[in-house]
């Protein structure tokens, strides 16, 4: 069993962290500028040596930038392990500038807030693990003595900064089922009782609900592997939520349902009928008339409009099947049904100028229409209340509800014949059986589609892009501001694969962001740093050099000089102007 004797589990692996990971680089993550005041590392008589107006060039400053998406995975002990490669640059006294890239490895713990049950990554409580740094010559030591202090001070106070307070909310289930008061008493009891790192890439965690004990964390394995998440529900579970479900949500057992529905059979037949009543009054009208006047009857269709009221009487029990099957048993309702028919016809009365001469032998358009009506009909209007209906045996199936990322058991048959509760003076039954039949079919279908599905699963979020603090933007130096690290795209969640064996449900989905998924088809030849308003042919040296979210592509070198972009001096030097 997937869910290893436990209530649910859910997955998270690899393809989840690589849309974490490409959030991160295109939305400002570690991209930062800072200064290092190295007088404060001498001692008194040694900066009382330095003159005054030198002391200028002991300030080092520095600017971060990751280079490409960082590498996440999990690892033991709840925690997340993350490696950058970073592009640095140094400038020492006041203008040499040097540059270098550099791989950095941090932890982060997971927080999980034993209340909520939300897992989130904090990342102002990473610890440092490992920095490399990444050159083609050789540092003299006395460069790296100094470098490295003001890089693991530089990153300590980026994490540490409250406007880089990046928090990523994981995957998780809710304390709230959907159509429910946020109260306590509505609270579906919800405890964590394993988190376990199957592998680097996958980590799995194990709930129990209503205070249940069961569950092997050995057996937890990852069962997902080709999706971003995967999720598995015992039966037990399914029950103890929609029993929960039942009593403790504003879910209204009462429906109303009302549309319309169209049998082709019918307008064939009322069809032929028409036709034969248009023949027999023309033929009528026309011998009275001496052929002048003729008479013109077109049936245009007909449409059923119904009405289904559904009061629900009693909970029903269900028993899951293998392949997405789902027995429900004593479904109880109480039920009215309502159904009308309208005819639409369209009747003409025609001025035949020619007479008793045939139309093929005149040379004239003879026939002038003196006037034109279109009517629709209502041939009846049926209401039949039925009350307590007990439907000891339907098929259900199970499914995601997108919206709302929970599981839930829809009704697709029963074993109900309408006719059985109709009076026998009831036109359905004075109908040809054909025509009956199909009626009560299609009302049928009716009623199944105006049952509700039932919930049977909690509500699992997938809100992986939360910001705990909104900050405004922030100046790190004159005419130069970072927004601060920030996800605001919304994140979709893609059903690939439900499997239901007569024990428990397993979902796998795809996590992802649209902004992610797309490939975009030509690559735009042409990169504007929105910061400095500078334009690169995409390939340039100094795209590098520029954070990811102030890069706009452009197609057209023309368009993005017309908005006064200024070309790079590198790559475009003649529409350098600056």
């Amino acid at each position: 069993m997937k869910t290893a004797g436990y209530d649910v589990v859910l997955l998270l692996n690899e393809k989840f962290l690589s849309q974490i990971s490409g959030a991160l680089l295109y939305n400002g993550f570690f991209t930062f500028h800072g200064r290092e005041d190295l007088s404060l590392r001498l001692n008194s008589s040694q900066l009382a040596k330095i003159p005054t107006d030198l002391r200028g060039f002991l300030n080092l400053d520095y600017r971060f930038k990751l280079n490409y998406e960082p590498h996440i995975d999990f690892q033991d002990n709840n925690k997340i392990g993350v490696l950058f490669d970073v592009r640095c640059y140094f400038w020492f006294w006041e203008g040499l500038e040097l540059k270098f890239d550099l791989v950095c490895s941090v932890v982060v713990p997971i927080s999980i807030d034993e209340l909520t049950q939300k897992f989130c990554i904090k990342f102002e409580d990473s610890v440092v693990s490992e920095l490399k740094i990444k050159t083609q010559y050789t540092l003299d030591e006395s460069v790296t003595v100094v470098i490295h202090p003001v890089i693991n001070k530089a990153i300590h106070a980026y994490f540490s900064k409250k406007e880089n307070h990046f928090a990523i909310d994981l995957p998780t289930i809710e304390t709230y089922l959907p159509y429910t008061k946020k109260v306590d008493a509505n609270k579906v009891q919800i405890e964590l009782k394993a988190l376990k790192t199957v592998s680097s890439d996958a980590m799995v965690l194990a709930f129990n609900l209503f205070n249940y004990q069961g569950g092997n964390a050995a057996q937890l394995s990852d069962f997902a592997r080709n999706c971003s998440v995967g999720l598995a529900i015992s039966e037990m579970a399914m029950n103890k939520v929609f029993d929960f479900f039942w009593t403790h949500t504003d879910w209204d057992k009462s429906f109303r349902k009302t549309g319309t529905f169209h049998i082709n059979l019918v307008d064939d037949v009322l069809g032929v009928l028409t036709g034969i009543a248009d023949f027999v009054v023309g033929t009528g009208i026309k011998f009275a008339t001496f052929g002048f006047i003729d008479t013109e009857i077109n049936y245009l269709g007909s449409d059923f409009e119904y009405t289904i009221d559904i009061d629900f009487k009693n909970k029903p029990t269900f028993d899951i099947i293998a392949g997405n099957k789902v027995a429900i048993y004593n479904l109880g309702f109480n039920l009215f049904v309502r159904l009308k028919m309208y005819v639409t016809l369209e009747g003409k009365i025609k001025l035949d100028t020619s007479g008793p001469i045939p139309d093929e032998c005149t040379p004239w358009e003879d026939d002038i229409t003196i006037s034109e009506t279109r009517k629709t009909i209502k041939v009846f209007d049926i209401g039949v209340p039925i009350r307590n209906i007990v439907v000891r045996s339907c098929t259900g199936q199970i499914n995601l509800k997108e919206d709302e990322n929970v599981l839930q058991c829809k009704v697709v048959d029963f074993e109900f014949k309408l006719t059985d509760f109709i009076p026998s003076d009831c036109l359905f039954l004075q109908l040809p059986a054909k025509i009956g039949d199909l009626l009560v079919d299609k009302y049928k279908s009716k009623i199944i589609d105006a049952i509700p599905p039932y919930v049977v699963s909690p509500k699992f979020s997938f809100d992986i892009s939360k910001l705990t603090d909104k900050i405004e933007s922030i100046e790190v130096a004159p005419g130069l501001t970072i927004e601060p690290p920030d996800i605001p795209w919304k994140i979709h969640v893609d059903a690939k694969k439900l499997e239901i064996t007569d024990s428990e449900a397993i979902l796998a989905a795809d996590v992802y962001f649209d902004e992610l998924n797309e490939v975009i088809i030509p690559v735009p030849k042409y990169v504007v740093n929105v910061n400095n308003n500078e334009i690169h042919k995409a390939g340039c040296d100094s795209i590098m050099d520029t954070y990811e979210v102030h890069q706009h592509g452009y197609y057209l070198l023309d368009r993005a000089l017309k908005k006064n972009y200024d070309g790079c001096k590198k790559c475009l030097p003649a529409y350098h102007k600056k």
